[in-house]
């Protein structure tokens, strides 16, 4: 394991896109696990005592995103930092955006998801919103902001409209090898009340479909 997590130290550098002296942010291959559990050799946090750089403290995980999604994933460098973030996303004083790709014509603009989600047998309420950008050929491509933050929320959501995620193997039908749903953007006011906007491009195989819908993404931005 120790040889496989080495191996993973310059990929996930790679993968940095954003960083100052509270934060790292990467934008995350899909594929590659945020934490460790069964059958997973490999994990982020497993990874991070690599992107400690300047500082003795270890960086710390602040919130989650699937193992299959790609994209944004926000990282602290210090314990301050984490209690700060942490508090960022209970209080959801955090924009969030996600692309996705989903099967079917979804005709409706714009529109808001209420689904609730069921978590150890409770059903919890959970809302996303979201906007149409293009559909074509029996595919949507579309923007979600989740209002709430449920384990596999966008997946289930699109799922319980019947427009299951293009990839998705646990909520729609596995037809494709890639997975398209990818953490795109994020805005928050940071520890000195600045304004933190980061974007994070899509993986080769989606923005490949992006272009195929004749989509520009510096629209979307």
């Amino acid at each position: 394991i120790q040889k496989i997590q080495s191996s993973y130290f310059d990929s996930i550098k790679s993968w940095v896109i954003f960083m100052d002296k509270n934060l790292i942010v990467l934008n995350k291959p899909s594929g590659i696990a945020v934490q460790g559990g069964t059958k997973i050799t490999i994990n982020i946090d497993s990874l991070l005592e690599c992107l400690k750089y300047d500082l003795e403290e270890r960086p710390k995980l602040v919130h989650r995103i699937d193992k299959k999604t790609s994209g944004l994933l926000i990282i602290a460098r210090t314990l301050k930092s984490a209690k700060f973030m942490g508090n960022i996303f209970r209080d959801r004083n955090i924009k969030k955006k996600y692309l996705l790709l989903v099967k079917g014509d979804l005709i409706k603009p714009k529109g808001k998801i209420n689904t609730p989600i069921f978590i150890n047998d409770k059903k919890i309420s959970s809302t996303t919103n979201y906007e149409l950008l293009k559909y074509n050929n029996g595919l949507s491509l579309v923007i979600a902001a989740p209002v709430t933050g449920r384990k596999h929320q966008i997946r289930n959501h699109f799922n319980s409209i019947g427009h299951p995620i293009v990839g998705d193997d646990k909520f729609g039908e596995k037809d494709n090898k890639n997975f398209y749903l990818h953490s795109f953007y994020v805005n928050f006011c940071n520890e000195e009340n600045k304004v933190i906007e980061i974007f994070a491009d899509p993986p080769v195989f989606f923005k490949n479909q992006i272009d195929l819908m004749k989509v520009s993404l510096t629209k979307v931005k």
